[in-house]
């Protein structure tokens, strides 16, 4: 019989652990977080924007409202999908490379340690 490997799901040790040893980022992570939430609604913004823009300035022939409402979609986009999704994207990039260059250096503290033999 031919056993296939497949992924097991991580352990409830396995976690803890993973989680202790992200201890030292946990501003950054909250940081990253707090960004990841205030971005995620900016990004459905859009379609209310482009609802006003058919139902009040095309159906409702209020055509002097549709520079301010395309200006605001844009200004919204602006802020908060590029700003902070940016800042979101380099603060989860940066305790990415930062734990992961940790976790070598622990490796190579380990085995540097060991005896030749």
């Amino acid at each position: 019989m031919v056993r296939t490997m497949s992924a097991s799901p991580p352990s409830l040790l396995t976690m803890r652990r993973l989680l202790g040893e992200l201890r030292p980022y946990r501003r950054r992570l909250a940081l990253g977080t707090l960004c990841l939430i205030v971005a995620a609604p900016a990004t459905l913004f859009h379609p209310l924007v482009w609802m006003f823009v058919v139902d009040e300035v095309l159906v409702g022939r209020k055509f002097h409202l549709l520079v301010p409402a395309l200006v605001v979609m844009v200004a919204v986009h602006g802020i908060f999908a590029v700003l902070v999704g940016a800042w979101r994207d380099r603060i989860f990039e940066r305790v990415g490379v930062d734990f992961a260059q940790a976790l070598r250096n622990r490796v190579y503290q380990k085995i540097s340690r060991q005896s030749v033999a």
